[in-house]
């Protein structure tokens, strides 16, 4: 006796074909954002953490700075980061890792560079004047495309001492809340990066350096 054939079956079948034989695509969403950051060969801007404490913060920094097109780290005096911690923080920035330059003091990092910007949040009689990230943002994306331009971050305890504040030509500030002020040093890294992309796109007046 010959079973029926089940009709239902063969439409679906032939429809597993048809998929199979067709590649599947994402569809094309338009966030409707553009990019901010320049030609990073149109550029020269460097990121300086200056005996940063922690394997993950230099990983995170690599990521912060490869979003937004960066390539050029250096490290004065850092801890051990060629490792399984700072690989995880970094993601698909751990080339910028292995690129990383690693210096002795923080005049070697600068070496070759016409302008540097510290970041810092204290205050000081000694210490310059401070300008906001978003005042300094025209002069930092002027400045890396004449001579070169480094931001100088500090340790995440203690920032920068007042002599490497005062070996740079500006000092910048991030505005935070006064009850809790301290950000994370590549969260620093990371706001930097995306105003410097911002005030390059669209720049506005430069502040001048600070005597």
């Amino acid at each position: 006796m010959t079973r029926p054939t089940k009709a239902p079956d063969e439409p679906a079948s032939e429809a597993r074909r048809d998929s199979e034989k067709t590649p599947r695509t994402a569809p094309s969403v338009d966030t409707g954002l553009l990019p901010v950051y320049p030609d990073p060969m149109e550029s020269r801007l460097a990121i300086v953490l200056v005996s940063p404490q922690g394997p993950a913060n230099i990983g995170a920094a690599a990521r912060a700075m490869k979003n937004f097109g960066l390539t050029d780290l250096r490290l004065v005096d850092p801890v051990p980061f060629l490792n399984d911690e700072a690989y995880t923080w970094a993601c698909d920035a751990k080339d910028l890792l292995h690129s990383a330059k690693v210096c002795q003091s923080l005049d070697e990092a600068l070496a070759d560079l016409a302008f540097a910007a510290a970041f810092t949040r204290r205050f000081g009689r000694s210490r310059k004047r401070h300008v906001t990230i978003e005042e300094a943002g025209p002069t930092i994306a002027s400045r890396a495309s004449d001579g070169g331009t480094a931001l100088v971050f500090g340790r995440e305890d203690a920032g920068l001492t007042n002599e490497e504040v005062a070996r740079c030509d500006m000092t910048v500030r991030i505005p935070t809340s006064d009850e809790f002020p301290s950000i994370n040093l590549a969260q620093s890294v990371l706001l930097a990066c995306y105003e410097f992309g911002r005030s390059a796109r669209d720049p506005a007046k430069e502040v001048e350096a600070q005597e």
